[in-house]
């Protein structure tokens, strides 16, 4: 993990396309309530984005289209991000922990060694994801479609592990 974080912690991104950081770690560490400002405003930006590492802790993504983003070892714990397109995006170790992905698109979403424990995926979309290693103990997973999704060694949410 990079030593520096992003912090946009309580930050709200309803319906802001991400993006434009792929390639520019100093951008993305610098990636701060002013530049969440700025993309409020601009409302549009190239995909996909490169939020590794980046402490998004409880901000609002609801509805925000982070397709393909790379949000791996990122702390979404607390994060709203019901309804968000994120088919694609790498989230390898992200911290998803009591996150609200309602209706959330994970379809070929990489979340091998994720933290989604306690997080509500309810009608949340992984089929074809892989979530390797992953964690859901707690989680709500009603009509979640999981189909094609690699579960190996996933810790499931009554806490039993997959083979």
């Amino acid at each position: 993990m990079r030593s520096h974080r992003s912090m946009c912690a309580s930050a709200v991104l309803a319906g802001i396309l991400l993006g434009g950081l792929a390639g520019n770690a100093s951008r993305a560490q610098a990636f701060d309530v002013v530049a969440l400002n700025q993309l409020r405003t601009a409302k549009t930006v190239p995909l996909p984005a490169d939020l590794t590492d980046a402490d998004l802790h409880t901000a609002d993504l609801q509805a925000a289209n982070l397709y393909l983003a790379n949000l791996g070892g990122a702390n979404l714990s607390g994060a709203v991000l019901g309804g968000a397109n994120l088919e694609g995006a790498f989230l390898e170790e992200a911290n998803l922990r009591g996150a609200d992905l309602r209706g959330a698109n994970l379809r070929r979403a990489y979340l091998r060694k994720a933290n989604l424990t306690d997080a509500n995926l309810t009608g949340a979309d992984l089929r074809d994801a892989n979530l390797t290693g992953a964690n859901l103990t707690g989680a709500t997973v009603g009509n979640t479609p999981m189909e094609g999704a690699d579960l190996t060694g996933t810790i499931m949410p009554d806490g039993s592990q997959h083979p």
